[in-house]
């Protein structure tokens, strides 16, 4: 059985080091290979692995082409029965690859699993969700859905959940893949350059009759975002990059007439909150900063609408 560990690095300089060095240590009574492939980093990412970390294979990529594309060409590059993908910014607990490889080989009508990701002090951080319907997605941004307590739920951290159980979909810092789950699927859409593409994946894997599971027993440390300046032109892009990656999503799985209503409909919400806070706030403070910034992605998002996003 052979083990492959997937890692699609941009700016990673900072975490990759510790990440590495976590997967390595716990995948070390495996056969196992690590292949990373850099998205065209400009900091020292390059550099440093081939440094220090000469046995992990590394492709480097002349342009940045998605973290899809990244992964594709990682599971493509040599054989494997399990791939693991990993966040550059993951640190995985020493048992954590033991307890999931074990699960999936007992468990071969699970298609895809996932782990408990914790933040830097234990507390539990989103690490799985309910696959968005066109509905659920509105009404997340309507602000309906902070009256109630119950509902379905894009985004979940594991709780007081000790056993495994089944998920709409795993975030993509951990992903654990049988490679029969791959055939079926054969490979992520790379039409997704960053976000979704793993509740895509959860999806079209559930459709081929497998199930989607998050494992408790598995553990690691997530430092979400490192790859981002966290500044105005940083925020922005992550912003645009998910809205337009949810809009493909929407398009891909209910329809181009779906996806034009979802658009439509979030700019007369985004109109209206920032209308609200420039009222209320003088559209001063982070709140409003970030909604004008929404308005701002979804107006250019319509200029830019001709059946495609």
């Amino acid at each position: 059985m052979k083990l492959l560990i997937g890692i699609v690095t941009y700016n990673s300089r900072g975490t990759i080091e510790r990440c590495l060095q976590s997967a390595i240590e716990a995948s070390k009574n495996f056969q196992s290979e690590i292949v990373v492939f850099d998205n065209a980093s400009s900091d020292e990412t390059v550099d440093f692995i081939q440094k220090q970390f000469p046995d992990v294979s590394l492709i480097i990529s002349e342009e940045n082409r998605g973290y899809a594309f990244g992964v594709n060409r990682i599971a493509e590059s040599t054989q494997w029965d399990y791939l693991i993908i990993l966040n550059p910014d993951l640190f995985v607990y020493e048992n954590a690859i033991q307890i999931g490889i074990e699960y999936a080989q007992t468990n071969p009508d699970v298609g895809l699993i996932g782990a408990r990701l914790v933040d830097s002090d234990g507390n539990s951080v989103h690490s799985h969700g309910d696959i968005p319907t066109p509905d659920s997605f509105l009404m997340d941004f309507s602000g309906v859905r902070r009256l109630f307590s119950t509902g379905s739920n894009s985004y979940k951290s594991v709780d007081e959940e000790i056993e495994p159980f089944e998920a709409g979909f795993i975030t993509g810092a951990f992903m654990l893949i049988p490679h029969e789950s791959w055939q079926l699927i054969d490979s992520l859409d790379e039409c997704f350059f960053l976000y979704f593409e793993d509740v895509d994946l959860a999806y079209r894997i559930r459709e081929e009759g497998k199930s989607i599971c998050v494992n408790p027993k598995i553990l690691a440390e997530h430092e979400s975002g490192s790859s981002f300046i966290e500044d105005d032109e940083g925020t922005t892009f992550k912003l645009r990059c998910w809205f337009e990656s949810a809009y493909k999503f929407f398009k891909k799985h209910h329809g181009k007439d779906e996806q034009h209503r979802i658009i439509n409909t979030m700019i007369k919400m985004a109109k209206s909150k920032s209308l609200l806070l420039k009222l209320v706030l003088k559209g001063k403070g982070e709140t409003a900063v970030r909604q004008k910034i929404i308005l701002d992605i979804h107006e250019e998002i319509l200029r830019n609408y001709s059946g495609e996003v």
